[in-house]
């Protein structure tokens, strides 16, 4: 139980939001998204979150190499129609992710950390995980407690180094999603980490006003007959999105991609990456890995264990489910992703409290681990509903 590791906090109001841009998370007023309590993580603690991300991020690298060296595309879900971009991403030095997530299970009072997946592509909870996390502390006179916690300034490193490693591109860039309001809080945060990088023009757009052109690249129209080129495009858009539901799109990205006419956040092969179907290739390579939990796509793998269904590109949680080792349903959740392949995967024990809540913590990665946050649901599903908590380091 988490019950001796969260400590009361006095939660936002409406007027504090609105001033850290946050007035979105507010909603109608009834929905209590920030948790009014923070959890305490010990220094030992926070070292082993931020080495499991270290350790798991090599893993898939190496993961990733026999993915592209052996062609195993189709493992992964990923359609034959777009490998040469995958491969091209890969190989090209100058692709450099912008950052991602891995989601845990475990990690305090001695329960293991277990990898459950990794965002790669187009993860978010950015601005409650890089501000609001802070400014819950200050609000209430706990700043002088550490927090694993460099999200921000990592995001205006990364984007520094996506610079120079693209010198012969124009330093402008377009961020974009589509366009959620939710979704615009986060690419506003990264649109200010841009700025802070040095990124000359910084724009932000939705996806239906961007023009793509394979032979001008990626612009807009900024006034009547005036138009706007970039060198650099952020989309929060996912790319299995693009893949499967916008393919000519996907081919006209992968002309101006591969002529060098524009660079894409994050790069192509993170769609690699966020299938989970690597999960199972990571079993292969690393079996019995402390960090891993034993995966498969073989539907009909007799498990001794509670095991959980996923589907490839999923997200929030949604078409996941729940079994026990005699395939008896404990928990599902609806959603848009129920046709895709699934991926199998032993069940971890989340971190619970006395109030029957479940505790997923997350672990930010730039060019290097560098934030920590929670969420935290009544069910054993982490969905869209979940609350945001965040932690302080304390013996």
């Amino acid at each position: 139980m988490v019950d001796n590791r969260l400590i009361p906090v006095e939660g936002f109001k409406l007027y504090e939001l609105k001033e850290l841009g946050l007035q979105w998370f507010w909603g109608d007023g009834t929905w209590d998204y920030f948790a009014e309590e923070v959890v305490q993580i010990t220094p030992a603690e926070c070292d082993a979150f931020h080495d499991a991300a270290d350790q798991l991020y090599e893993m898939y690298k190496k993961a990733g190499t026999v993915v592209v060296e052996e062609g195993r595309w189709t493992e992964l879900g990923i359609p034959r129609r777009f490998q040469d971009l995958m491969e091209y991403s890969w190989s090209n030095t100058s692709h450099l992710p912008l950052f991602g997530r891995f989601d845990f299970a475990g990690g305090i009072d001695g329960a293991p950390i277990k990898l459950l997946e990794y965002n790669s592509d187009t993860c978010s909870i950015l601005p409650e995980s890089a501000i609001a996390q802070w400014e819950i502390l200050r609000k209430n006179g706990l700043e002088n407690h550490d927090q694993f916690n460099d999200l921000f300034e990592d995001l205006v490193d990364r984007f520094k180094q996506v610079l120079v490693a693209n010198p012969d591109l124009p330093p402008y860039i377009l961020l974009s999603s589509m366009g959620f309001e939710e979704d615009a809080v986060n690419v506003k945060l990264l649109a200010d980490a841009a700025r802070e990088a040095g990124f000359e023009v910084v724009s932000e757009y939705p996806l239906k006003d961007v023009i793509f052109s394979p032979e001008d690249g990626i612009f807009v129209e900024v006034s009547p007959g005036e138009f706007q080129p970039f060198g650099f495009w952020y989309k929060l858009v996912p790319w299995d999105f693009l893949a499967f539901e916008e393919p000519e799109l996907m081919d006209t990205l992968a002309d101006i991609i591969m002529d060098r006419r524009a660079m894409v956040l994050n790069p192509p092969f993170t769609m690699m990456y966020q299938s989970k179907g690597m999960l199972k290739i990571l079993w292969e390579l690393f079996p019995d890995h402390p960090l891993l939990l034993p995966a498969t796509s073989d539907a009909n793998y007799q498990w001794n264990t509670p095991f959980v269904q996923k589907p490839y590109f999923g997200r929030e949680g949604e078409n996941v489910k729940i079994f026990d080792q005699h395939r008896y349903l404990l928990a599902e959740h609806d959603g848009d992703y129920g046709e895709q392949r699934m991926v199998y995967q032993a069940m971890a024990n989340l971190n619970r409290d006395s109030e029957k809540n479940y505790y997923q913590p997350g672990v930010y990665f730039c060019k290097e681990p560098c934030a920590l946050s929670f969420r935290r649901r009544d069910g054993m599903i982490i969905d869209e509903d979940s609350q945001f908590i965040g932690h302080l380091i304390k013996e």
